[in-house]
């Protein structure tokens, strides 16, 4: 089945991504995170991190990484099955979600074009719907006290 091409909306492709020059992205030199981690800090896991290769076992000559990949692993092998997820997650990745969405929602710019509406105004009647519903101010009209 060949793909459909869809329209850009939003500065975005049929496929969701983000277009070359799309108006709605962020200007160079701009964060999206403005109140975001600071340049320089450390985070916890990074120090985790560190401390686990730096620490050696004397007996074992391994580090901590590699003495808790070994527990993981002897878990595993005598049938813990969270181990063995875990094993399976941390080598393969975990497998990913697909969530269907029905027909209906999936194909919602055709059924506007067939009903003579632009995303403009698909937009301005869902605003209109939810105003109707919450009031103007986005407070849910029927929880009054």
């Amino acid at each position: 089945m060949g793909r459909i091409e869809q329209p850009e909306i939003n500065g975005r492709n049929g496929e969701g991504k983000f277009t070359k020059g799309n108006p709605f992205g962020w200007r160079p030199g701009v964060s999206g995170n403005p109140s975001g981690r600071p340049k320089g800090s450390k985070s916890g896991t990074s120090a985790l991190r560190r401390m686990a290769r730096a620490f050696v076992d004397p007996k074992s000559g391994l580090s901590a990484e590699e003495l808790i990949a070994s527990k993981l692993i002897a878990a595993a092998i005598d049938g813990n099955l969270p181990a063995i997820k875990e094993f399976y997650d941390r080598l393969e990745g975990r497998p990913g979600v697909r969530i269907e969405l029905e027909t209906e929602i999936q194909d919602w710019r055709e059924r506007c074009i067939a009903f003579g509406l632009d995303q403009d105004d698909v937009f301005t009647e869902a605003k209109l719907l939810v105003e109707s519903t919450n009031g103007p101010s986005g407070s849910n009209a029927d929880s009054k006290a």
